[in-house]
């Protein structure tokens, strides 16, 4: 018996009733492989998702892997609704709360450097993606930052951790643009070290500044002070960058 199941594929499981199974995901590979079906899921409006989306977002190869194709892929049609599932939403705010609210905020600030990066390389469609992304990322912190002001959800640690995070992104983006008088030079938050191993530049943090007031329901394609994302790469045209 014991030889028998050592030839099962490591992804099956043998059940009490001698049946195999699949076995959850644990690997980054292996959620990236099961979110598809996640999405899915959510599009469908399936029974019981928002259980299946608190597996995949109670670990970090669940939550990298899941959000890797929910942000990314371009059928992904149910990442563009105007507000995101509401399943989603239900695991997001049963999710950790600090794990999760990191997650999602990176997706913003990456993605949005990213974008800069490839449309100052001049390649549109790898920035066209990057872009498809930022959008998708920005809706979801936007939904999340809303509920924890009305809804089902206000008072849940997950979705108040998500706001705080924003927050102290934006310090830190202010305080390296020198937007901010409130904070000294040596002013620290966790995302000014991330922020610093990033090395991103001036320009990738003015996107990251401008996608960060999307988030907190600027106009699409503006930040507060009404710059367009394409002028982002008129700056670099400027520069002869």
């Amino acid at each position: 018996m014991h030889l028998l199941l050592s030839l099962l594929p490591s992804a099956l499981v043998v059940s009490r009733c001698g049946a195999p199974r699949m076995s959850a995901p644990s690997t980054f590979a292996e959620w990236v492989d099961a979110a598809p079906a996640l999405c899915d899921a959510l599009s469908a409006g399936e029974e019981g998702v928002a259980e299946r989306l608190g597996s995949a977002l109670a670990t970090s190869n669940g939550r990298r892997g899941f959000f890797a194709t929910y942000l990314s892929a371009p059928d992904n049609s149910v990442a563009d609704a105007a507000e995101p599932p509401p399943a989603l939403l239900e695991a997001i705010a049963d999710a950790p709360a600090g794990p999760i609210a990191s997650i999602c905020v990176m997706n913003v600030a990456m993605s949005a450097a990213t974008e800069c990066g490839h449309l100052r390389n001049g390649d549109a469609d790898a920035a066209a993606g990057s872009a498809l992304t930022n959008k998708r990322a920005v809706n979801l912190v936007r939904a999340l930052v809303q509920g924890q002001e009305s809804g089902p959800h206000v008072g849940r640690p997950s979705f108040g951790a998500v706001e705080q995070s924003l927050m102290e992104l934006k310090q830190a983006v202010d305080m390296r643009l020198k937007k901010d008088d409130m904070f000294s030079d040596d002013y620290m938050n966790s995302w000014t070290s991330i922020l610093e191993m990033w090395k991103y530049d001036e320009e990738m943090e003015q996107a990251i500044a401008a996608a960060i007031e999307r988030c907190r329901g600027a106009e699409e394609g503006e930040d507060s002070a009404g710059m367009a994302r394409g002028d982002f790469v008129g700056l670099s045209a400027q520069r002869g960058t």
